[in-house]
């Protein structure tokens, strides 16, 4: 993808960026399906999300980790959000498959192929197995 990894990512078909969740409740999302507190994904080859924060929000007992950030095929760029200054409870409670995170997780950063590098910081996350999981192919 053209501009993966620099300031301006160009997503060939598409992207949402320089968005802003801020001090939103998000409670129970998914729990009979699937479903995250927040999501951060593309949804095809060549699309993007990028330059998004995630501040401020109350996040708990949702299907998926409190704040989910998902690319699973190649040239998907997630990178560059900011997740930041939330407070997170337990979360991942029906688990994720997708990423092979079974327990209950706070934050989940998870590219298959194309690799994506977040800002995570000054986030409370409680009663959670594990705090923040990263793929093979993520960093924050």
């Amino acid at each position: 993808m053209a501009g993966y990894g620099s300031v301006t990512p160009q997503p060939t078909q598409g992207g949402i960026y320089g968005n802003t969740i801020d001090k939103n409740m998000a409670f129970g999302n998914g729990v009979r399906g699937f479903g995250a507190g927040v999501l951060i994904a593309a949804a095809g080859p060549g699309m993007a999300v990028y330059n998004n924060t995630v501040s401020g929000n109350l996040i708990n007992g949702n299907g998926l980790a409190g704040v989910t950030v998902h690319a699973h095929t190649p040239n998907q760029d997630v990178s560059n959000n900011t997740i930041q200054g939330n407070v997170i409870g337990q979360n991942n409670v029906t688990g994720d498959g997708d990423a092979n995170d079974m327990v209950t997780t706070g934050i989940i950063i998870y590219a298959a192929a194309t690799p994506a590098t977040e800002r995570v910081s000054g986030n409370t996350i409680y009663d959670n197995e594990q705090r923040i999981f990263l793929s093979n192919a993520t960093t924050s």
